[in-house]
Order: structure tokens, then C-alpha cells, then sequence
């Protein structure tokens, strides 16, 4: 299940605040790019915002 803590846990680390383990970096991907950046957290927070359905 995804929620707004994810969201939280991912802008964490993106500043470089919070280390996440392999598997939430594979998770947190969504665009598959192979790299954890802004844009994936940019599609999360469109995804729990329902501003689109999938990833």
C-alpha cells in the first residue's frame, strides 16, 4: 500500500536526510529509469493525489 508517508520518505531522501534500503529504492523508481530523482517522487505525488491511476 502506498501513502503520504512514502511521499514523505522519498523527499527525505531525495535531500539526502534519510538513507532508504535497496528494496524502497527499487519501489520508489516508478518511472523505471533505474535512478530514484524528483520526477519519480513528481509521479507519486500525482499518484496519491489521483491525478492518475497507475505507474
Amino acid at each position: 500500500m502506498i501513502d503520504v508517508g512514502d511521499l514523505s520518505y522519498l523527499s527525505l531522501y531525495l535531500l539526502g536526510d534519510k538513507p532508504l534500503p535497496e528494496e524502497w529504492l527499487k519501489a520508489a523508481d516508478v518511472d523505471g529509469d533505474g535512478d530514484v530523482t524528483i520526477a519519480d517522487l513528481a509521479r507519486l505525488q500525482q499518484y496519491l493525489s489521483k491525478k492518475i491511476t497507475s505507474f
